[in-house]
């Protein structure tokens, strides 16, 4: 990430929220179950790595997210009583990918956000396939 990479985080394949507006039309596209591309700035950002706590200025995360069934339902309640305000929800990707990560300032905005493997000897990253379409959809 130092270097403007984007990366597979080692362990995360979600991301829990808490609503605190009226979710927007691109956000309510994720009642139909499928992986749409969003992207979260998070400013001061901390990341524990192999134990140790690291600060950042801001750090950026993002990937092909769905909702499962039960926040698909529990969104759909509240936008039918008009309370989504304060409830939580937890956006995935794919049990074999991860979340990616990197950090705002040091990668081009027009840039593609592919992974860079860690190439950690005896470390398996687990990340997008090559074949998979979520890898390059629109970004949001």
């Amino acid at each position: 990430m130092l270097e403007g990479h984007v990366v597979a985080h080692p362990t995360a394949n979600s991301a829990n929220f808490t609503i605190t507006g009226e979710p927007d039309a691109a956000f309510r596209e994720l009642l139909d179950g499928q992986p749409r591309w969003f992207k979260w700035h998070v400013s001061p950002a901390e990341e524990t790595v192999l134990g140790k706590t690291i600060r950042l200025p801001q750090l950026a995360i993002g990937g092909p997210c769905f909702l499962d069934d039960a926040s698909i339902q529990a969104l759909q309640r509240a936008f039918a009583t008009q309370s989504t305000e304060g409830l939580g929800i937890t956006l995935r990707v794919d049990a074999n990918d991860r979340l990616r990560t990197w950090l705002p300032d040091r990668v081009a905005p027009d840039k593609p956000l592919d992974v860079t493997p860690w190439d950690i000897p005896g470390i398996e990253q687990p990340g997008p396939r090559q074949d998979d379409p979520q890898r390059t959809a629109q970004k949001t």
